[in-house]
């Protein structure tokens, strides 16, 4: 339980980072454009993301934040640091709270055919519900002294103190349960059973507006028309089903554990469950959201490609160092080797050397470029003229550019 989650959060976290960054390149594109390009589904996975930022990183930080004297595998921290993930943990409500303002939009939108402007209307009511909630929580959470540690993490539990045998005067036990059942599994339990109606509400709907779509007819052919609007309401739909799925198959493990506590029942492969599948929100909805966009699915594509480019150039330059000389300065020995180029040209193609004032055109030639140690000499022929020029290189390693190079033209009849 201690590795588990690290791993999970290090899929989460980099998932829902990129749904932010996008989200707001949307925004900024609308402003520009003067055009509302961002949809409140987006705004509301945007702000999950948000939420799963903050927990994935509280997640991924693990048994580091436990107090030393807690006993915890690999803790390092003390009780400012457990303090400090409990709040994370806390504000990690707002996902399911977020996930149930999404399954909202999508009913509204399926079922009552409400557009984005009429949705704007009550979104920003909804947004601010969700951060009063989250931060409001996690205050007082923090304000009535119930974050300790409690397995893998800190987050609201009874003292240490109410797990020995004989309990110290003046401390308080109990109280952490019923602030963690009020303040977060009950608004979880809510959301579940509304994305449950929302799921079922959906479906409902979607298969009234196919039924009647497919029963329209214009001079008794359906039209293009309305066979692309069945296929949006589908791939709407299909969308809320996927993300009303991952956020049960990430809760719902969070929601067993909610139930056991309660009896003071810990199951090992509960906990385990738990500890991997609840920071996994954001890998979900990352798949999810690149789904629908492929264009986010390719700049995803041209990123890796060139990170992984990148690292393969940087691994092939440290495995093949030029070699040094005696006082550690890289030199270049050019002595038992010459670089040829070639370069063939068409009849169509017209290439130009200028030296200084001088500008010779070459057509249907060949040129040849030998570097050595002491001179290079590049030879063009023409029908017109040929020229010689001498170019005298000099120690590259301590000349600028305009150094290495002194040309002289040689004109020859």
């Amino acid at each position: 339980m201690v590795l588990s989650p690290k791993v999970a959060a290090s899929l989460s976290l980099p998932g829902s980072c990129f749904i932010l960054v996008e989200t707001l390149l949307d925004y900024q594109e609308s402003r520009r454009t003067e055009q509302r390009s961002t949809t409140p589904m987006q705004r509301a996975l945007a702000g999950m993301s948000l939420v799963d930022i903050l927990s994935s990183l509280a997640w991924f930080i693990g048994t580091w934040a436990a107090p030393e004297d807690s006993g915890a595998l690999y803790a390092t921290g003390n009780q400012n640091t457990c303090r400090a993930q409990g709040f994370l943990l806390q504000v990690a409500i707002g996902a399911p709270l977020y996930n149930a303002a999404l399954i909202l939009y999508y009913i509204l939108t399926i079922k009552y055919n409400w557009t984005s402007q009429e949705i704007f209307r009550i979104e920003p009511w909804i947004h601010a519900f969700i951060w009063i909630w989250c931060i409001g929580t996690s205050i007082v959470a923090l304000g009535r002294d119930l974050v300790h540690y409690i397995g893998p993490i800190c987050w609201i539990a009874d003292p240490p103190e109410c797990w020995l045998e004989q309990i110290p005067d003046g401390v308080k036990c109990g109280a952490a349960k019923k602030y963690s059942t009020f303040m977060f599994c009950v608004p979880l339990w809510v959301c579940i059973l509304a994305t449950i109606y929302g799921l079922v509400a959906i479906f409902l709907a979607l298969r009234t507006t196919v039924h009647r779509m497919s029963t329209r007819t214009i001079a008794g052919q359906h039209t293009n028309v309305m066979r692309r609007s069945v296929a949006d309401v589908r791939a709407v739909a299909l969308r809320a089903v996927l993300y009303s799925l991952a956020f049960i198959l990430t809760w719902t493990a969070s929601t067993i554990w909610s139930v056991a506590q309660w009896f003071d029942h810990y199951p090992f492969w509960i906990s385990y469950i738990w500890t991997l599948m609840e920071p996994l929100q954001g890998f979900w909805n990352v798949l999810i959201f690149l789904n629908n966009r492929p264009q986010s699915r390719e700049k995803l594509a041209r990123s890796f490609k060139s990170l992984s480019r990148k690292i393969f150039v940087r691994l092939a330059d440290a495995g093949a160092a030029p070699p040094t000389s005696s006082d550690g300065k890289n030199r270049i020995n050019t002595s038992d080797r010459k670089i040829k180029l070639q370069s063939e040209h068409s009849s169509t193609e017209r290439t130009s050397l200028s030296m200084g004032n001088n500008v010779a055109l070459h057509t249907d030639r060949q040129v040849s470029v030998n570097f050595d140690t002491k001179t290079t000499e590049w030879v063009g022929n023409n029908d017109e003229s040929s020229r010689h020029v001498i170019v005298t290189t000099v120690d590259v390693t301590h000349a600028s550019m305009e150094d290495v190079v002194e040309g002289e033209n040689e004109t020859s009849l």
